[in-house]
């Protein structure tokens, strides 16, 4: 037990550099080639496709769909009305991006020009959301009734680089520019993140971009260091700490809605509450009762996707 301590201790923290120490500690994805791969079209033009395990070479041909692998039981995911892209952000890295249409015939129209990016947790990728057991993104469109953008971090699934809490900022970054360039200027923008999706959620919702008109946390932490060790979501902020979500909680300017279960025990909901109390313009929370980290963004607890959809439907801003 002392030997795995001390081993365990030695690969985290040596060498004993902040963002790697971080890194380490903070991104768990997939194995590459896990749950999707890349299909892409031959040079000929015609329907034969072949697949490719990194955006780095998919990004060379016309035409490119995410194919994810089937990992539970049940009928595949339809493809049709997913389209796969890749993003590139200011670091240099391909980001896979998929676009998930809503195939509802009868559309909100107060929710028609709204569009959710979606930032996921560190143990998944993309493919882990386009299984048929379980949530996943093409249901998670149509419940919510809107378009749903979703992207691999740097370093996770087809996507290139590492991962990295910087990178992370850059990826969600250049993906959003992606949406206002790809949709319109007219288009309304609800970011989405869920566990440590929270963190590039709430950093880039501080910068106060274009057409962000709301923000939805779910299962949200105020800062790796307080996470970790414990802390109380108030303590003094160490200088070692990182996803700083508790300081820049109060500079998000747009209606945010927080969502955390009761029972988690990954991330306290102590958390969720002190970064409520920490918002501008905080709407009713969504504290569930019987919920953990898992349950709370899950088809077993549908109240939670109510709750959004309402919030989209009648809290966001309207453009500005």
């Amino acid at each position: 037990m002392i030997l795995k301590f001390i081993s365990t201790s030695f690969y985290v923290f040596c060498p004993p550099i902040p963002e790697l120490i971080t890194r380490k500690l903070a991104f768990h994805p997939p194995r590459r080639g896990l749950t999707y791969v890349i299909a892409v079209r031959n040079d000929n033009n015609t329907n034969d496709y072949f697949e490719v395990d990194s955006a780095a070479k998919a990004i060379r041909f016309q035409f490119a769909q995410i194919k994810p692998k089937k990992l539970s039981v049940g009928n595949r995911i339809p493809l049709n009305g997913i389209m796969t892209t890749f993003v590139r952000t200011r670091h240099g890295s391909l980001i896979t991006t998929i676009l998930v249409k809503n195939h509802n015939k009868h559309r909100n129209p107060i929710t028609e020009n709204v569009v959710v990016l979606f930032s996921q947790p560190n143990g998944s990728d993309l493919g882990c959301y386009l299984q048929p057991q379980g949530l996943n993104l093409r249901w998670l469109a149509n419940e919510l009734d809107v378009d749903v953008y979703a992207y691999d971090y740097s370093g996770f699934g087809t996507s290139t680089g590492h991962a990295s809490e910087k990178n992370i900022y850059y990826d969600i970054e250049a993906v959003y520019e992606h949406i206002l360039t790809t949709r319109g200027r007219q288009i309304r923008i609800v970011l989405i993140g869920y566990s440590i999706g929270t963190a590039p959620s709430i950093a880039h919702a501080a910068q106060r971009p274009p057409n962000l008109c709301g923000v939805v946390l779910i299962a949200p932490f105020t800062s790796g260091w307080r996470l970790l060790f414990k802390r109380e979501p108030t303590a003094e902020t160490c200088f070692l700490d990182r996803f700083l979500s508790y300081e820049r909680a109060p500079e998000i300017d747009v209606p945010v809605l927080i969502c955390h279960g009761n029972l988690d025990a990954t991330i306290p909901i102590s958390h969720a509450k002190i970064l409520h109390s920490r918002m501008k313009r905080a709407v009713r929370p969504l504290f569930l009762t019987g919920a953990d980290h898992l349950s709370i963004f899950s088809n077993r607890s549908l109240v939670v996707f109510w709750r959004i959809r309402y919030f989209m439907s009648h809290e966001i801003d309207s453009l500005k």
